[in-house]
């Protein structure tokens, strides 16, 4: 783009027409490939920038599950062991947590 400036500045010092017009003509087109080309990053940089955040939210989420099925599986344990007494509701709950099925909501009733 800066070659076909200096050439359009070149080309106006030496008085010729059609070629200077050529010349801006071409500029143009090149200024608007560009503006294009910057329109089409920027975009990119926001989805990119979008599925980045999407793909952290995953991560807290699985890994909040993960932890929820951990803290499960203790509870069960301590409950099977008579250390912490847990009603059949929670106790159903943990159990499925465990197995992936859901989020452990101990004492929720």
């Amino acid at each position: 783009m800066a070659s076909l400036r200096q050439a359009l500045a070149e080309a106006e010092r030496e008085g010729a027409g059609a070629a200077v017009q050529a010349l801006r003509d071409q500029v143009a087109e090149q200024a608007a490939e560009v503006a294009s080309l910057r329109q089409a990053l920027a975009e990119a940089e926001r989805e990119g920038a979008g599925a980045a955040v999407q793909a952290l939210r995953d991560q807290v989420v699985a890994s909040r599950r993960r932890r929820w099925r951990r803290c499960g599986r203790r509870l069960l344990r301590l409950s099977a062991r008579a250390l912490v007494p847990l009603c059949g509701c929670c106790a159903t709950r943990l159990t499925e947590a465990g197995s992936g099925g859901g989020v452990a909501a101990a004492g929720a009733c």
